[in-house]
């Protein structure tokens, strides 16, 4: 019984001083991730409370389509800065995102602008994704979602492809 009590608190110990692979120490070689848990929803998430890149809907959800297409939808905004808003860059996690936008070009405030989202899914085995395409402007980052379940079609399937 004393040695499960030892074990135990050996391996409680080794899981507390090592969890993260670098032995407390950050830099630019071994960076430390911080991520928050929050409960994931179906619904369409709330816009970061800022003025600038105000999305009349940030969130879309494509259903479910057939594996093979490019599938696109786009998702507008009003600049409500007090200052023109220029879109610089943009980040995805993965190839099979495609974003579309007039990068450079500013946008007045009060003028609305759009950014197109496109998804490869013959790129992609057959599931359910939730992306995230993060745009950088001048007045900060701003994020667009989309939730597309993707499946092969029967004669597809029939054909053994």
């Amino acid at each position: 019984m004393k040695k499960s009590y030892i074990l135990g608190a050996v391996a409680l110990m080794f899981t507390f001083v090592n969890c993260n692979g670098n032995d407390g120490v950050e830099s630019s070689e071994n960076p430390v991730v911080t991520t928050e848990v929050s409960e994931v929803s179906q619904e369409e998430p709330m816009q970061e409370d800022k003025k600038g890149m105000v999305f009349d809907k940030n969130f879309h959800d494509f259903g479910r389509l057939p594996k093979g297409e490019t599938f696109e939808y786009i998702f507008t905004f009003v600049n409500e800065s007090d200052e023109p808003l220029i879109i610089n860059d943009h980040h995805v996690t993965c190839g099979c995102t495609v974003p579309t936008y007039k990068k450079g070009e500013p946008i007045a405030p009060g003028a609305t602008g759009s950014v197109k989202v496109g998804f490869r899914s013959g790129v992609k085995p057959p599931h359910v994704y939730n992306k995230t395409v993060i745009l950088k402007t001048n007045q900060g980052d701003y994020s667009v979602r989309f939730k597309i379940d993707t499946f092969l079609p029967e004669a597809v399937d029939a054909a053994g492809e």
